[in-house]
């Protein structure tokens, strides 16, 4: 039980990084921000 909670945390902390260097990566287009601000308010 407790390895299944270590894993999904971690797989939380690499898709949020991903998403993150994402966006970093995207600065310049707003669009893709939106889009990333809308999957995150259906991931929360």
């Amino acid at each position: 039980m407790m390895a299944l909670i270590v894993v999904s945390a971690l797989f939380c902390v690499i898709w949020f990084s991903l998403l993150w260097f994402h966006n970093i990566s995207k600065k310049d287009s707003c669009k893709t921000n939106d889009i990333n601000a809308v999957k995150l308010s259906h991931f929360i």
